[in-house]
């Protein structure tokens, strides 16, 4: 029995069968016979009060009558046995387990007694009844039972099926999600426990889903990426073969050289990020020395009169590794150097409070439109309508960021500053690992 389904509808059905047998019989063999002991002791003690009037009146013929009728309407034989202990028709003395005083009914019916028998009130005289006759308690397979006992199995058929069906549908689910079909979910609403399985395998479908398209999206921007310089390259060298001393073509190709380098180290970086193949070595990591030391490495790319400014409250000492939480920073101060104006100045503010730090870094450019900016940190993500934003750097830079936060526990948001992108990220003090982001 392989089916959930089936072993639910078992065990609910074996388990009501149990007990609907149980409690029948607990009425037929205690609760019943305890109510009929006080019917039949009324019902022997009215018999024997009419049995002995016709025998006193009308004799052996009178009391055979009364036998008659009560052996016609019961179906058993009834006898009068006087204070002797004597048959008073037939004059035998009757046997020991006879002649028995009465007990309960429930006793006799749980023993088996041969007979049940009742005193007259004066003691003269004692009825007997065979029990023998009478047969034992009610058949167990009696039309209430399997009536009772169809509900039982209705039911149990009902609760099973609520049960497994939400089972049957996550498993439908799973097997075409791993047919391909990445974009099915269970869109399961129940609060139980199968409504979380269902719900985190949702969150996980969201999750391959969106690195399946990653891939797919990273090797097109990829092979994009690789194309224009090495395009250049063929061009230079076919140029500089052509004349060996082009110093422009030897210029170029050493450009375009160095090009390639910093994008494969920087799909390369992005990966490892991406993998947690990334060692971190947390300890005390001073925010206002890191800003300060990223602030002085990126003033040599501030040419024409571009700034960089630090501005807010003292940060002070956070715990993470100070190597990624450098890159991320360093990341976007060199992307805001890209797109402000000549003459501005790109502000890195910082504001705390008594459990995180939080940094914000904004150029004076002239930002995104609102749809993208949730997608600023897809790895070479591109904004249709301001190609000259994303024209440098190979579109990475705000994605190692997004992980170098993440991976501190952090949190990382993009919004437009009127005029300028504003970039923030939000450190705790103490990161507990950092989520999977």
């Amino acid at each position: 029995m392989r089916s959930l389904f089936a072993r639910v509808l078992a065990g609910f059905a074996v388990a009501g069968g149990v007990s609907a047998g149980v409690m029948v019989l607990a009425n037929q063999w205690l609760d019943r016979p305890t109510r009929w002991s006080t019917v039949v002791d009324a019902l022997l003690s009215a018999q024997l009060e009419v049995a002995r009037g016709a025998f006193e009146r009308e004799g052996s013929a009178g009391l055979e009558r009364v036998a008659r009728d009560f052996e016609r309407g019961f179906g058993t034989s009834l006898r009068i046995a006087d204070a002797g202990g004597r048959d008073v028709l037939t004059g035998r003395t009757l046997t020991a387990p006879e002649s028995a005083p009465w007990s309960p009914i429930a006793e006799a019916v749980m023993n088996r007694a041969p007979v049940f028998s009742r005193a007259s009130t004066d003691g003269q005289y004692r009825i007997l009844v065979s029990l023998s006759h009478l047969g034992g308690p009610p058949a167990l397979l009696s039309p209430q039972l399997m009536m009772g006992l169809a509900a039982v199995v209705a039911l149990c058929w009902v609760l099973a099926r609520r049960l497994s069906a939400p089972v049957i549908q996550l498993q439908r689910t799973v097997e075409q999600f791993g047919q391909g079909n990445v974009a099915i979910r269970t869109g399961s609403a129940r609060r139980d426990e199968i409504g979380m399985l269902a719900r985190t395998f949702d969150a996980m479908a969201d999750r391959i889903e969106e690195l399946v398209e990653g891939q797919r999206r990273l090797l097109l921007d990829i092979s994009h990426e690789l194309r224009s310089p090495l395009a250049r390259l063929t061009i230079a060298a076919d140029l500089l073969r052509s004349d060996p001393r082009d110093e422009a073509s030897l210029q170029q190709i050493e450009t375009e050289a160095e090009r390639l380098d910093q994008l494969i180290g920087e799909i390369l970086q992005s990966a490892r990020f991406e993998s947690n193949s990334l060692q971190r070595r947390f300890g005390p990591v001073d925010i206002d020395r890191l800003l300060e030391d990223v602030a002085d490495a990126c003033r040599i790319e501030a040419t024409a009169g571009r700034r960089i400014e630090v501005t807010g409250e003292t940060a002070g000492v956070v715990s993470g590794d100070a190597e990624l939480l450098r890159r991320a920073v360093e990341n976007l101060v060199r992307n805001a150097l890209r797109y402000t104006p000549e003459g501005t100045a790109v502000t890195i503010h910082v504001s705390t409070t008594a459990e995180s730090v939080h940094v914000s870094v904004r150029d004076r450019g002239p930002g995104v439109p609102e749809a993208a900016l949730p997608h600023l940190f897809t790895p070479f993500y591109r904004v249709d309508d301001d190609l000259q934003r994303m024209s440098s750097g190979v579109g990475l830079g705000l994605a190692i960021s997004r992980r170098a936060v993440a991976l501190h526990g952090g949190r990382i948001a993009a919004r437009n500053a009127a005029p300028g992108l504003a970039v923030d990220l939000s450190l705790p003090r103490r990161p507990s690992g950092g989520p999977d982001g």
